[in-house]
Order: structure tokens, then C-alpha cells, then sequence
């Protein structure tokens, strides 16, 4: 099964859901943000109608989707989302391919041309798909 995605402003969306994004939220979908926010944020009854957004390091699910987030020594987060049988990874550092849960992805999304050859170099099965390619077409 392939995967839905599409550029969007800053970043993409994925399956109509997701927004994969480096700047502002949208309240339409689920944000999953590329840097790490803030260690603890509240969320009170005024800000009900703010946009759903992950941006730290944790396990969470939303939807029926499971979404795991994994951060390097930086602040760029790595996603894994499970859902419909299917695996499928926002890589953004190699660190995140030696988690085990990562090595289960079926579909590898990626800006970075090394995390193509990193996954090459592991042998890590499933489908490349490098997001700088959809965007300059």
C-alpha cells in the first residue's frame, strides 16, 4: 500500500492527517513537528480549539494511529507512525535507524540523502521516499 503524501507550505502532509511541518501548526490536522518544543505543556479549556501538536520525544496515539518520536543529541525529532499495517518513518538522523521499533518501517520518508545511504548501508527493507524529490517536482 502506498503512501499519501504531498507538499504543504513548509513541510507535507501525510495522509491527509498529518502535517509534517518545521514552523506553524495547522488546526486542520495532527502537527508532528521536525524540531523538540517545550518539556511539559498544558493545555487548558481556552486553548481546546488549538491545533493538535507533537513536538517531544514519547509514545503517543492519536486516532487509531500509533506515533512514536524519537530525538537525536539535537532537537530534530524522528517520527514512526503505525497505522493500517503499515510502518512508516520521518527520518531526519541516523540515530533514529538504530532504534527497533524504527527497523520495523515499511515506507522510509527522508530529506537527507545520507539517511537513504544509511538505510542502504543496514539493509533496512521498505520503501525510500525522499521528500526533497516531491518537492522540487
Amino acid at each position: 500500500m502506498a503512501v499519501n503524501i504531498k507538499p504543504h507550505k513548509d513541510g507535507y502532509i501525510l495522509e491527509g492527517k498529518f502535517y509534517l511541518c518545521f514552523s506553524e501548526p495547522e488546526k486542520n490536522y495532527i502537527n508532528l513537528m521536525l524540531t523538540k518544543g517545550e518539556e511539559m505543556r498544558y493545555q487548558n479549556d481556552e486553548n481546546k480549539d488549538d491545533a493538535f501538536t507533537i513536538d517531544y520525544p514519547g509514545e503517543y496515539d492519536k486516532d487509531s494511529v500509533t506515533i512514536k518520536v524519537v530525538s537525536d543529541k539535537g532537537d530534530s525529532l524522528n517520527y514512526l507512525l503505525k497505522y493500517n499495517n503499515q510502518n512508516v518513518a520521518f527520518v531526519q538522523s541516523a540515530h533514529a535507524l538504530e532504534d527497533e521499533d524504527f527497523a520495523t518501517a515499511t515506507h522510509w520518508m527522508f530529506v537527507d540523502p545520507f539517511i537513504s545511504k544509511t538505510i542502504d548501508k543496514m539493509e533496512l527493507e521498505g520503501e525510500k521516499i525522499d521528500l526533497k524529490e516531491m518537492s522540487e517536482e
